[in-house]
């Protein structure tokens, strides 16, 4: 609890709510290369460690290397596209008529 600051996997993120650390004790979550994590994986540092004032950073490129999907199942059900990408690819994140904003360096 002393630390703001913690580099961890995203799975491994799962640990932090069972050694008593609340939601929110961190201002900002970064995952980055969050095009290589599935959607599941993300989620479980966003849902487990944040409240309504963290802030949560992914950064990565969805035209390199995707997740990693062995399960034709689960390719099926779309885990083959990131949380990150299934963002960009959202309306909101449009070129000409998106209201939001996508840095691309």
């Amino acid at each position: 609890m002393k630390y703001k600051v913690i580099v961890s996997t995203c799975v491994s993120a799962s640990i932090f709510p069972g050694i008593g650390m609340p939601r929110g004790h961190f201002t900002h979550i970064f995952i980055d290369e969050a095009a290589q994590a599935t959607e599941p994986e993300a989620m479980i540092a966003i849902r487990l460690m944040t409240d309504k004032n963290t802030n949560i950073v992914l950064s990565g490129d969805p035209k390199q290397l995707g997740p990693v999907i062995q399960s034709t199942i689960a390719k099926e059900f779309g885990l083959g596209v990131s949380y990150l990408e299934r963002l960009i690819l959202r309306p909101v994140y449009g070129e000409l008529d998106g209201y939001g904003t996508t840095y691309v360096m």
